[in-house]
């Protein structure tokens, strides 16, 4: 016969057992609706980020005013979460570049806002109607003894060879440019502006796959034997421009306030244009409109 003593003892562990049970079964559904809470969470920042390509890809061809606007107001199934898109669009003040956003948030989910971004460049009509004719274009020019083709140089005006404001890409392009990836990666369409003194180093004998703009302050260094076979803008506010011997460029504008140097053996389809434009051997030119054309970068996520 089972004592009063023994009969509490099991009461009681009884009793701590359904409290444990009880209190897992708590801690199961404040993980489960956690758990549900994230998925939905991930499941309308996927939602805003599709809406904001939709509305990039819809305004491709459109350079709004620059200001901003509402550009969506809805509701995001399931779960009834409310979503508004913001639209902006901001120029240089030479309005020759040009960056479009679109910004989803949730008063929901503040943590699942999405921005999409996009940047154009364009160019001057003289710089357009220079391309066109000429490879060259510079206000001041040393060893012209080493260029044939006479007719591919012009005796440019200062305006003519004026350069966009790219000081405008600060804060907006991607401000990090690491040439052990991208001689592996390639250059995926992008924009860059790198703020700093130092110079940039393309390192010889690499191809160089993929088409950017790529903005510097200070001086640009293309090393010998390298090529790139894709469209590319390099653009130097402050510096010079050195093209190093047997350099292949397929598709290539090249512009520097200061000095443009091209070494021997180079073979250059596109423009450069520069103040100062020194040869220092025979190098192929030949002259290419479309350098000049509307460059747009890949859009970009930014969470």
């Amino acid at each position: 016969m089972m004592s009063g003593k023994s009969k509490g003892s099991v009461s009681l562990l009884l009793l701590l057992t359904c409290l444990l049970l009880a209190a897992a079964a708590h801690l199961g559904l404040l993980w489960s609706s956690r758990q549900f809470a994230k998925t939905q969470e991930a499941l309308a920042a996927r939602q805003m980020r599709r809406l904001n390509s939709s509305l990039m890809q819809k305004y491709f061809y459109e350079r709004p005013q620059a200001g901003k606007w509402v550009a969506l107001d809805s509701v995001l199934q399931p779960g009834g979460v409310d979503v508004q898109i913001q639209g902006s669009s901001s120029y240089s003040s030479d309005n020759l570049i040009y960056l479009l956003q679109f910004k989803a948030a949730s008063g929901k989910y503040a943590d699942a806002a999405q921005q999409i971004s996009r940047l154009q460049l364009t160019f001057s009509e003289a710089q357009r109607n220079l391309a066109a004719k000429y490879a060259l274009a510079s206000v001041k020019t040393k060893g012209l003894e080493y260029l044939p083709q006479q007719s591919l140089y012009i005796q440019a005006s200062r305006e003519e060879v004026r350069l966009p404001q790219m000081y405008f890409l600060y804060n907006k392009a991607l401000n990090g440019l690491s040439i052990d990836n991208t001689d592996m990666d390639g250059l995926h369409a992008r924009f860059y502006y790198l703020n700093s003194s130092d110079a940039l180093t393309f390192k010889a004998n690499t191809l160089m796959l993929g088409s950017s703009v790529v903005g510097k302050s200070g001086a640009i260094i293309i090393g010998e034997n390298c090529h790139f076979p894709h469209r590319v803008a390099l653009i130097s506010e402050n510096g010079s421009i050195t093209i190093k011997k047997n350099t292949r460029l397929d598709k290539a504008l090249i512009m520097a306030y200061s000095r443009v140097i091209i070494e021997p053996g180079c073979k250059i389809n596109g423009f450069i244009a520069a103040n100062e434009i020194q040869f220092l051997g025979a190098s192929e030119f030949t002259a290419d409109a479309d350098v000049v054309a509307p460059f747009t970068s890949a859009a970009f996520v930014e969470s």
